[in-house]
């Protein structure tokens, strides 16, 4: 049997030590799997088996002079500021095709781009300890502007701003005012003495998204309004009242015209995102 049949499959970069049987005895699984261990960013640690290659001899110690800066900027002290950025690869696809996200997705967005701006500007304070790695910050992206444009409209709950748009800020201003009407109208039937009587329980509750009372089932002709549900037993019927109707109606018109809204401000960011598509690309490269 000739050499070449004992040869498993090789490694995409040709070398002496491309197969399994050598990488084997020199440990390389091993050392492998405590180097992913030790990565931050999930690209690099799926592709670590690969970017551990070099074509050639030059690449070979052009990489252990970036190693060396490295441990120099460590030992004295300077941590690069990678933390542990998300993976937003999966979300990447959705923005080309023009879908929305979400305000928690875009929140995942601005953390990468930060990790990847703080890394860039790590290693151009740091150009003169250490020029090569500074080469990597040269060509790396700047998404200052498009964390400016998440961050000033999401804040750190996931939760669109107010202050995202005027527009925004007033729909729900009136909703608020419109809400707070509807519970101070409710709150008054449940404190009415008259009332008292038809009221199975002293709460008010919401059905099909609108505000109802408990009242007894044998008491439904003494209340002006409409019937959205029943208790499982059947003795309380849930009653949103006629004097209710037209708050409820506002509230709710307030509420749909308020998501309208914020999924104008949304689609305005990830249009944003779309136009920076090669950047974040730069962005993935430059991380790894």
């Amino acid at each position: 049997m000739d050499s070449d049949s004992k040869k498993t499959s090789a490694s995409p970069v040709d070398t002496p030590f491309a197969y399994g049987e050598s990488l084997g005895q020199l440990d390389w699984p091993w050392l492998v799997e405590e180097i992913q261990k030790r990565l931050r960013t999930i690209p690099a640690r799926e592709g670590c088996a690969e970017l551990l290659w070099v074509p050639d001899r030059d690449a070979a110690i052009q990489t252990m002079r970036e190693v060396e800066e490295t441990r120099a900027l460590l030992a004295a002290g300077h941590s690069f500021p990678l933390g542990d950025p998300p993976d937003i690869r999966p979300l990447q696809p959705r923005i080309y095709k023009g879908a929305i996200l979400g305000p928690e997705e875009l929140l995942d967005i601005a953390s990468w781009m930060e990790t990847t701006e703080a890394l860039r500007k790590f290693l151009v304070l740091r150009r003169q300890q250490a020029p090569l790695l500074y080469r990597y910050a040269e060509t790396a992206p700047s998404f200052s502007h498009l964390i400016y444009d998440i961050r000033s409209c999401v804040d750190e709950k996931g939760e669109v701003r107010d202050e995202a748009s005027p527009e925004l800020a007033r729909l729900r201003k009136k909703a608020k005012k419109v809400h707070k009407e509807i519970h101070q109208r409710l709150h008054t039937y449940l404190t009415e003495k008259d009332f008292e009587s038809l009221l199975q329980d002293r709460f008010y509750t919401i059905k099909e998204d609108r505000y109802v009372l408990p009242i007894k089932t044998n008491q439904r002709g003494f209340v002006d309004g409409i019937v959205l549900g029943s208790s499982n037993s059947g003795a309380t019927l849930f009653i949103e009242p006629r004097e209710v109707v037209e708050l409820n109606n506002t509230y709710k018109l307030a509420q749909l015209e308020s998501q309208r809204e914020i999924n104008r401000i949304l689609l305005g960011i990830c249009d944003h995102l779309r136009q920076d598509a090669s950047e974040m690309e730069k962005g993935h490269a430059f991380l790894t």
